[in-house]
């Protein structure tokens, strides 16, 4: 996981430079669905602090293993009705 981190870490370093920008300016978003929390607590570990889900509740199932990060979410789709009264503020 670490290794294809640095990799996509690489990526954004030559794309930065290449439009003329800085690394830091940009937001690395990790697609957290279908991932454990130990996954996701490994990332945290390695400097990611912004993970992304598509499902409410497979982000809420994962929050009490999480409990204490100071991670972002991001919801990747659009909430459907049936989750919309947990669905996060954006």
């Amino acid at each position: 996981m670490t290794e294809n981190l640095a990799r996509v870490r690489d990526r954004i370093e030559l794309a930065a430079s290449r439009a003329g920008r800085h690394s830091e300016e940009i937001t690395l978003v990790a697609v957290s669905k279908t991932h454990s929390a130990r996954k996701i607590l490994e990332l945290y570990e390695a400097g990611v602090r912004h993970f992304g889900e598509n499902r409410v509740q497979e982000r809420e199932s994962k929050l009490g293993d999480l409990a204490g990060l100071t991670a972002t979410w991001h919801m990747m789709a659009t909430c459907r009705k049936t989750s919309g009264k947990s669905c996060p503020p954006v």
